[in-house]
């Protein structure tokens, strides 16, 4: 999926880290009561950088998935972001200047995410789940299609769990010119 991405989350500011990684050519940068380090992504995942090995122990570190909400009536889908019981979540960033169909919001989860598409042209959904797996050194994202199809077949579970999910993808969809997030709790602006 476009916009998926992987990072370590330290619940603490570390300039000296974030400048160490940044020598080696990392991202990495402070945020409001931590440090995000973006992974860097290999052929078999994503590689975590032995030096965070302890955080990741000691339980000050987490390792997140970042998914973006997308879309809009010009491009020809809407696609919206949840977690993973279908229920809406408070993203981390949403863009004070939106670009027209684009990145509207971004959300992030520990043990994975749900994203939903809807393509008004076929009149049918996606459901995909992407769950994180960490083994050793090496974290990568399992992707996973929980439904494909169109509201006529879609199993009553499925419409219980996820319904107003679809809804809110097939109206960012609809969205002329799109420039806001469909399904999200309020942004909380620091």
């Amino acid at each position: 999926m476009d916009g998926l991405e992987l990072v370590v989350r330290l619940d603490y500011q570390s300039p000296p880290l974030v400048a160490h990684l940044r020598e080696t050519g990392m991202t990495a940068h402070i945020i409001r009561g931590g440090t995000i380090i973006h992974l860097e992504s290999v052929i078999s995942g994503y590689r975590v950088p032995e030096l965070l090995e302890s955080q990741l122990q000691r339980d000050t570190g987490t390792i997140r998935l970042q998914i973006p909400e997308r879309g809009g009536k010009d491009v020809g889908f809407g696609t919206i972001v949840c977690g993973l019981s279908g229920c809406k979540i408070r993203p981390y960033w949403s863009s004070a200047f939106p670009k027209v169909c684009g990145e509207h919001a971004r959300f992030t989860g520990s043990k994975g995410l749900i994203t939903v598409t809807y393509r008004p042209k076929r009149r049918c959904w996606t459901i995909s789940r992407y769950l994180v797996k960490r083994t050793g050194n090496l974290a990568e994202v399992l992707p996973s299609i929980l439904w494909q199809g169109c509201e006529e077949v879609m199993p009553s579970h499925v419409w219980e769990l996820f319904g107003a999910a679809c809804v809110a993808a097939q109206q960012k969809a609809e969205c002329p010119r799109c420039v806001h997030a469909h399904f999200a709790l309020p942004f909380r602006h620091h």
